[in-house]
Order: structure tokens, then sequence, then C-alpha cells
């Protein structure tokens, strides 16, 4: 079973260093590396982490830079990523204790470590799983900035005039950078988004009735008749019957 490794290290060598390792252990695990926080969320967000190895220094400008132990306790407050692994990776002693007993770290490399003690970290690490949860939340970019989009807030999305258009149950409307409709339900990883012709998703949920001979589907409260594609129907009427 594939599983995903998210690894957060802002020097470059020791960042590929520890994605060798891992992807050495194992071919089945794909593997996400970053030097950021900003990314570090958007990934532990629209994907489900299986193990986490974090180095606790990621801004060597500030002092007494912690940003680390800040994006644990972040991916603890996560329900599905209460037990998830977390190897913190650090030259730091004062943070260690904090480490086990707060955020349950599954072990703590100090620098300089061997390659064959990080190795074995990893391994037993790896052992370990993340329940696969869908994602309720999902994260689209705008001009540099993330945008956290809720699932459940979504009545329907369409892409018009070279921008996608998200429509939520408040009645207002959120207009984001052109995507794919392929694109956007690979990054929202949650299956109430229903693709029903080349331009349009609707969220099931929010579905009221579906006319098949005509080819349409009506949507509640907003009451819009969105229409079904010819080589679109099948699919529908497939994962609408099983929903």
């Amino acid at each position: 079973m594939e599983k995903n490794c998210l690894i957060i290290e802002d020097n470059y060598v020791q960042r590929e260093f520890m994605k060798r390792l891992v992807q050495e252990l194992s071919e089945e695990v794909l593997v996400y590396d970053v030097d950021n926080l900003q990314e570090a969320y958007q990934i532990l967000l629209e994907n489900t982490i299986d193990l986490f190895i974090i180095d606790i220094v990621l801004d060597r400008n500030k002092k007494n830079d912690i940003s680390g132990v800040k994006l644990a306790n972040v991916v603890r407050d996560i329900p599905y990523y209460a037990f998830t692994p977390i190897i913190f990776v650090t030259s730091l002693i004062d943070p260690k204790l904090f480490a086990y007993s707060n955020l349950h770290c599954f072990c703590y490399l100090e620098k300089p470590f061997s390659q064959e003690e990080a190795r074995s970290v990893i391994r037993d690490a790896m052992e370990y799983s993340t329940p696969k949860k869908e994602l309720s939340t999902f994260c689209l970019r705008k001009g540099g900035i993330l945008f956290p989009i809720q699932v459940d807030d979504i009545v329907y999305i369409e892409s018009f005039n070279r921008s996608i258009l998200i429509y939520r149950k408040d009645g207002k409307t959120d207009k984001m950078p052109y995507m794919t409709c392929r694109q956007i339900l690979q990054e929202a990883g949650n299956s109430s988004l229903l693709q029903c012709n080349r331009s349009v998703i609707v969220n099931k949920n929010y579905i009221w009735s579906v006319d098949r001979v005509n080819r349409y589907i009506v949507l509640r409260d907003c009451g819009k008749q969105v229409d079904i594609g010819v080589t679109y129907l099948k699919k529908v009427m497939s994962e609408l019957c099983s929903f």
C-alpha cells in the first residue's frame, strides 16, 4: 500500500539526504519535501501523510526559532493526525522533552546522526499508517496566497472564461485562477464532488433531483439546473446510485 511522507527541512542537502533514505527503504512511499511552513500546510491538508520528518529550526535567521514545533502542534490538532509518527531532526536540546511529552514525538534525531541511525528510525516509523480519510478542506492558490476551501460549503464549481467560480451555500461566489475540472477533483480528493459536464462540478450533497432522460441535475437551495454531458451520464448515474 502506498504511503506518503512529508519532509520539512530548510537545508537542501539535509532534505535531499532524508528524502533519499526514505525512498531507498520503500518504493511505495511518495515523498513530499519542502523548506517552508506554507507549502507544508498545503500538502498535509490536501494529502493524507503517514510520516512527518520535521526540522525544529526552519528559519536560521530568526533567533530561538522553533517553527517545526509549531507545525507539529498544528498536525496534532488535526484529528486524523493525532497519532501519525513525527520524527524531529534538530541540533537543539531544549525542545526534546516537550516534543516527546506534549506532541507524542515518535523519535528525535539529534544532529549529527549517522545514516544507519536515521534509516533505522525511519524504517520503524513507516510501519504505521494514517487512516485514510476524505479531506474536508482543500487549498487553492491566488496571487501567491493559499485559500482553504471547505467542501461542505461548495454547492457547485464552474469553469468559466479562463477562471473557476466557486458557488457557496451562503450565496457568495469565489473567483479563482483557472484549473481544469480534473485538477480541481484531484486537489479536493473528496467523493462528494462530481463532475457532470466538461465545465461543471457539483456537490452531491446539494442535489435535489436528477432528470436522466433530459440529462440535467437540479441543485437545492439555489435551484440551479446543471446539464449532464452525454459522455458523463453513465458515470454520474453510477455514482449517484451508490451515493
